[in-house]
């Protein structure tokens, strides 16, 4: 995995102006069992002053082998003109940062009733709790991808992660109880606006079958899954009657900041059935003039 970084414009890729980022395309096994996935992520930055291949502790200085790169080298620029100094530091010119770390596990698709060789996309979640210079190098929370082009027919997970203890080292700007990430989803009819739209009135829901959702439930209308979306996962459904302790109506009344929601959403995955631009939002984060948390899916 490889992106060229925009100089002095930390985490900016160097064409389009877009915070790096990879496609990838995971494997589906037809094994039946869940698979331990470990990820590895480097940030490396290196300098083409020198053969980066073939230079290696070998080429130290030690003895008679004078090292390629030499820390702040005087250079001779004219002739008769006294030397320059360049500002190198020689721990910086060939150098790893944020060598960090995931586990994660990769389910079988076959419990879900979900198909081999069916596509299926995942929308999340990216950025962390702050304005644009607490969460810096970061960004600000935002869905990833958000603008997902798709095929009739496919498949798109929705799910995200979160945390009650963000550890930015500050307060960070936000809205609903310091310290915690909450995220939802919610329809609305363009990008352009902030307001969403009612289930009565939206088009997405008219344009996709539930093909599987984390509680199991796949059957309930698809009203009661905009409202376990639109509730990031607080309530299953609307009536006592169909999900019990887990309704509307049983159910304390859920924060119009989502405070008692859980962070993290495990998700429902759509089959997207009809042509069209579907748009939604966060009704937490999305905070306009501050940041904004909107996507669209385009189903071609």
């Amino acid at each position: 995995m490889l992106n060229i970084y925009r100089s002095n414009h930390l985490g900016n890729t160097n064409r389009g102006g877009q915070t790096s980022s990879y496609r990838w395309t995971l494997p589906h096994f037809p094994s039946g069992k869940d698979k331990r996935c470990v990820l590895r992520i480097r940030y490396n930055i290196s300098t083409a002053d020198y053969n980066s291949v073939t230079t290696d502790h070998t080429n130290n200085q030690q003895g008679d082998v004078q090292s390629p790169i030499q820390g702040d080298p005087a250079v001779t620029v004219v002739n008769g003109m006294p030397d320059l100094r360049l500002a190198i530091n020689t721990a910086q010119f060939g150098r790893v940062f944020q060598d960090r770390s995931h586990i994660f596990k990769l389910r079988p698709r076959q419990p879900a009733g979900i198909d081999g060789s069916a596509k299926l996309y995942n929308m999340n979640v990216r950025g962390k709790r702050g304005n644009i210079v607490q969460a810096f190098p970061a960004v600000e929370y935002d869905f990833a991808p958000n603008e997902l082009r798709i095929k009739q027919g496919d498949l798109v997970h929705f799910q995200w992660t979160g945390s009650n203890t963000h550890r930015n080292g500050n307060n960070a700007a936000g809205e609903g109880r310091q310290g915690t990430d909450r995220h939802n989803v919610v329809e609305m009819l363009a990008r352009k606006g902030n307001f969403p739209v009612a289930f009565e009135d939206s088009t997405m829901w008219d344009a996709v079958q539930v093909v599987w959702i984390y509680h199991g439930q796949k059957n309930l209308p698809k009203s009661d899954v905009a409202i376990n979306m639109a509730s990031s996962g607080y309530y299953q459904c609307s009536s006592q009657q169909k999900c019990g302790q887990e309704s509307v109506d049983r159910k304390p009344k859920l924060s119009d900041v989502l405070d008692n929601a859980p962070a993290s959403y495990e998700g429902v995955v759509l089959r997207f059935t009809k042509k069209g631009t579907y748009h939604f939002l966060c009704t937490r984060n999305n905070s306009f003039s501050n940041r904004s948390q909107k996507a669209a899916i385009v189903v071609q």
